[in-house]
């Protein structure tokens, strides 16, 4: 029944982001085990755009593959995406101190609407000079991120105020290294830092929040 519905599915979508969809939000269910052929037979296509999609579902860490062409879907957990987005922060934090330390002004928060709060993400990982970061937080944004903003639990208002409060206290942040204090700069630099990635734990746990309720649907 299951291959029988993603046929159906595929239509509205590529197979790459059908079958995203369909893993991450639980539809096909953890440790499920399919096969290029069984794919390739319930999709209606052939075997080369499944194994190319299977590939790039494999880089974004979706599936897991097994001998004699066989796939299995991830292991994902509560803990898995609380772990996915404890990284994610960490990296957007020091993404936002050394982009505001170049610039050396406050970087004015974007449009706060959906698409404005995935540009948010999306702002940080191209301007990184670091192409694996860059490829981390892609993955990240584009995969985890993305589906959780159009999860049907998941409170848009509440995302963006969070988002706004990182971005308040960074900027306040970025005023006082401009006074350059030596000692007093120190200390409200670590202070700022850790108000921020308190405020972005926060918002990333409202993602977590979203995507299990989306998965225990």
């Amino acid at each position: 029944m299951m291959m029988e519905q993603l046929g159906i599915k595929k239509m509205q979508g590529s197979i790459v982001e059908m079958l995203k969809d369909e893993i991450l939000s639980g539809n096909i269910p953890c440790q499920t085990e399919m096969t290029q052929n069984e794919l390739a037979s319930s999709l209606g296509v052939s075997r080369m755009p499944v194994r190319e999609a299977l590939i790039i579902l494999e880089y974004q860490g979706l599936i897991e593959r097994l001998p004699n062409n066989h796939v299995r879907v991830a292991e994902f957990s509560a803990d898995y995406f609380k772990r996915l987005f404890c990284l994610c922060g960490k990296l957007e934090l020091e993404e936002m101190a050394r982009q505001q330390a170049m610039e050396q002004s406050e970087v004015p928060p974007p449009e706060m609407s959906l698409p404005g709060e995935m540009e948010f993400h999306r702002e940080l990982y191209r301007k990184s000079e670091h192409s694996y970061i860059r490829k981390t937080l892609q993955t990240i944004t584009e995969i985890y991120i993305a589906f959780a903003l159009k999860c049907r639990d998941y409170e848009p208002e509440q995302g963006r105020r969070l988002l706004g409060q990182v971005m308040e206290v960074m900027g306040n942040g970025a005023h006082e290294r401009a006074e350059k204090d030596s000692g007093a700069t120190a200390s409200g630099s670590a202070e700022v830092k850790q108000q921020a990635a308190a405020l972005l734990n926060q918002y990333f746990d409202t993602l977590t929040e979203a995507i299990m309720r989306e998965r225990a649907r």
